[in-house]
């Protein structure tokens, strides 16, 4: 049944609707040969985790990148490779990490289980570099969403659920060979939700 058969037996007669005007779209400019093809470089397709990749961080200096997943990992990647996995540790947190920040080689990861974990890098063995766990901090009352390091990389600032922003510093001299000994020097409230991304300023800081 055609169109205008279909409009008179619904009671309808399309002849009795002129046509006021026609469309002025192109329809031919949806025609394939007329697409812009786009190029995209892409240099590799890492799949290891998991679950959502939910954050990275690059450590230029040493050629490394820092990627974190609700799969509960983090793993280092060589970037002036072939984007080869060095180090994987598969339990790092016991539930979701949603946040990473490097300084030199000290990586931070914050995760729903409510902890912030401090990692340092060991010694290469051939092209591979484990990771040991230096402290795990558990002031939080929330899920940790949020990290940031102050831009002298002495301070760490992370954001939780619950709304705040604790301001870490360490007790000790800075040394990446002792262990890590921090304590909250301030808590920032501010939000009524939850912090879901943090960045450092000079004098302050960023949050959303």
């Amino acid at each position: 049944m055609s169109a205008d058969e279909l409009n008179t037996v619904r009671g309808l007669d399309s002849s009795n609707f002129p046509q006021i005007e026609k469309s002025p779209f192109d329809f031919n400019c949806l025609s394939a040969k007329n697409y812009i093809k786009i190029c995209r470089h892409k240099q590799n397709l890492w799949i290891q985790h998991a679950n959502a990749v939910s954050g990275l961080a690059v450590d230029d200096d040493h050629g490394e990148l820092y990627s974190i997943s609700w799969d509960k990992s983090f793993k280092t990647l060589k970037t002036s490779s072939d984007m080869a996995c060095i180090d994987s540790v598969s339990s790092a947190h016991s539930d979701a990490v949603n946040a990473v920040a490097s300084s030199g080689r000290i990586v931070y990861t914050g995760s729903a289980d409510r902890k912030i974990k401090v990692w340092r890098a060991a010694a290469a063995s051939g092209d591979r570099r484990k990771r040991s766990l230096k402290t795990a901090l558990s002031k939080h009352n929330s899920s940790v969403n949020a990290l940031a390091l102050t831009p002298d990389g002495a301070g760490l600032a992370s954001g939780g659920g619950g709304g705040v922003i604790l301001v870490w510093e360490r007790r000790d001299d800075g040394s990446d060979d002792e262990e890590m000994d921090f304590f909250v020097a301030c808590c920032l409230k501010g939000h009524k939700g939850a912090v879901l991304s943090l960045a450092c300023v000079s004098g302050g800081f960023v949050t959303r």
